[in-house]
């Protein structure tokens, strides 16, 4: 299990975006779980690396002998270039990781109204077509790409697969969490009310194949 730590909570656009970090913890039973070791496995970049506030939101495919992750790099506060967005590293062994030098995916990129500048908190599944779907938070709603490769080149559906439509959803829906099987998507999420005090979680399908 990949997880986000962070020492204080803060602020999503405050003076510091958690300082949050990634850690990994193992399983016999998949209920009881101890973590690795008291250190992050993967930390922030120096200043003005794309992840120098902070790394969120990890998601882990292994294929061919290679752990491929994603996760949401935050670089807002005292950064010449601020950046939020989707960035990726590679391991062996899942424990030792190699970050990539360029951005898996973000907003600017995609460069559609509803993603806006915020491409944060994917989740990277494999398909039974054997291609690798991104399900990702915009500013506006739940999106998806595919690409044949677990780090893209991405095609972006153009529009949101899920937009909020519900009271307990008003503010915000995020943090997409997807298993494909039995030919459907099968999408849980999480719904916000207010400035990130209530949360809840949906969930949504759809048919797979995804047509686009």
């Amino acid at each position: 299990m990949y997880y986000s730590g962070y020492p204080v909570e803060s602020q999503e656009m405050g003076t510091t975006i958690g300082n949050g970090e990634i850690g990994l913890a193992t399983s016999t039973d998949r209920i009881t779980f101890s973590r690795l070791q008291s250190a992050p496995i993967l930390t922030r970049g120096a200043q003005d690396a794309k992840d120098f506030n902070a790394l969120f939101s990890p998601t882990v495919i292994f294929e061919n002998g290679t752990y491929y992750m994603l996760y949401t790099g935050w670089c807002i506060d005292n950064c010449n270039a601020p950046f939020i967005g989707l960035l990726g590293a590679t391991s062996v062994d899942g424990i030792h990781w190699t970050k990539q030098q360029e951005p898996i995916l973000f907003g600017n990129q995609v460069n559609l109204e509803w993603v806006g500048y915020t491409l944060a908190e994917a989740d990277l599944v494999k398909g039974t077509d054997n291609k690798y779907y991104l399900f990702f938070t915009g500013e506006n709603g739940i999106g998806v790409a595919k690409s044949d490769q677990p780090f893209g080149p991405w095609d972006v559906y153009p529009d949101p697969i899920l937009v909020k439509e519900l009271n307990w959803e008003s503010s915000e829906i995020v943090a997409p969490s997807v298993i494909i099987e039995n030919n459907k998507v099968r999408l849980w999420y999480m719904g916000v009310v207010g400035e990130f005090e209530d949360f809840s979680i949906g969930y949504a399908e759809a048919d797979f194949p995804l047509q686009w």
